[in-house]
């Protein structure tokens, strides 16, 4: 447990959970603002969809065999889009990411045959 006098507010907070995240300023202890969060699908559930697309193990959740894979992979193999970066909030979207990722692997699979 934090105590208070280890923080200094103001501060920026990141919340990453498998169903949603939030980015927090903190003003204090019980006073913070949102200012972004996620609109669409969370996070855990990208991963999800991605691992099991790409047929990997998701008894633990997806994100731990999506980055074992990714640890082996070529991380300029494949472009993907940033999601909502013409916008000027600080919402988060991950739908279109796990779009991304099936369109991807669809074509490379076409191009293998």
């Amino acid at each position: 447990r934090l105590e208070e006098s280890a923080l200094q507010f103001p501060f920026l907070a990141l919340l990453v959970s498998g169903g949603h995240c939030q980015i927090l300023k903190c003003m204090g202890i019980g006073r913070y603002s949102i200012l972004g969060g996620t609109t669409d699908d969370s996070l855990g559930e990208a991963y999800d969809k991605t691992a099991r697309l790409l047929q990997l193990p998701v008894g633990g959740g997806g994100g731990p065999a999506v980055e074992a894979l990714a640890k082996k992979g070529n991380a300029n193999a494949i472009s993907l889009t940033v999601p909502l970066q013409r916008r000027k909030d600080c919402d988060f979207s991950y739908s279109g990411l796990k779009t991304n990722v099936r369109r991807a692997a669809e074509d490379l699979a076409a191009e293998r045959g």
